[in-house]
């Protein structure tokens, strides 16, 4: 767990990795009376995304809506305060906390999804950041990542955005705010959303399994 402070506003960031898509994550909310951890405060608030993107608040609103039931969720548009197209996990970092804190409203939460591309020794890869807020704490979490074609990768390398790239090269426009590369790149085995939703989940534990982040395991 680390600290960030923005502006006038200090979260506790505490996150995990990705995790297999094919489990069964989140508490279902036909069991939310045995949610004992204290997740149940958090039914009446609402959710505001940092992103007027579809895929995002699609996969916000599937996620919240399976750990705390019917929620209202509502994209509202920001800037990410980084380069456009972030090239390192510290800038995607930022990108995301930084949209999750811009959306977030007294008695509700922050959400900030942020995708970009990172570089693991010469092969680059598209991957995604989470940062969700209630003005408390602050839950992080990173998404899969795939690897990315040189097609690709040479057109970003000269400065060409991600979305502008794959949006040339399939001939449509939208496609970020579809499937999205990684659903180009797995015939939509993946998409956007799905790419997204495993990060929302681990992102919001600290929330829903309160007893395991701060009491401890078994206290």
């Amino acid at each position: 767990m680390f600290i960030i402070g923005l502006g006038s506003l200090v979260v506790r960031i505490a996150g995990c990795g990705p995790v297999d898509p094919s489990s069964n994550l989140g508490p279902d909310p036909s069991k939310l009376k045995n949610l004992k951890m204290g997740a149940t405060k958090y039914l009446s608030m609402k959710v505001f995304v940092g992103s007027t993107n579809p895929a995002k608040i699609n996969a916000a609103k599937k996620v919240f809506e399976k750990v705390f039931g019917q929620i209202e969720v509502e994209g509202m548009k920001t800037g990410s305060g980084v380069n456009a197209q972030p090239m390192n996990d510290n800038e995607i970092i930022q990108g995301a906390v930084n949209r999750a804190v811009m959306a977030y409203q007294k008695n509700g939460f922050g959400v900030g999804l942020e995708g970009g591309i990172i570089q693991v020794q010469t092969v680059y890869y598209t991957k995604g950041w989470v940062a969700i807020t209630n003005g408390k704490k602050t839950g992080l979490a990173s998404t899969v990542s795939i690897p990315l074609p040189n097609s690709i990768v040479s057109q970003v390398l000269e400065g060409v955005e991600l979305g502008e790239v794959i949006d040339k090269l399939e001939g449509r426009k939208g496609i970020g705010k579809k499937e999205g590369v990684i659903g180009l790149l797995t015939k939509n085995y993946v998409t956007r959303t799905d790419f997204f939703e495993q990060a929302l989940f681990c992102a919001l534990a600290p929330f829903y399994n309160e007893k395991a982040y701060e009491g401890g395991f078994g206290r």
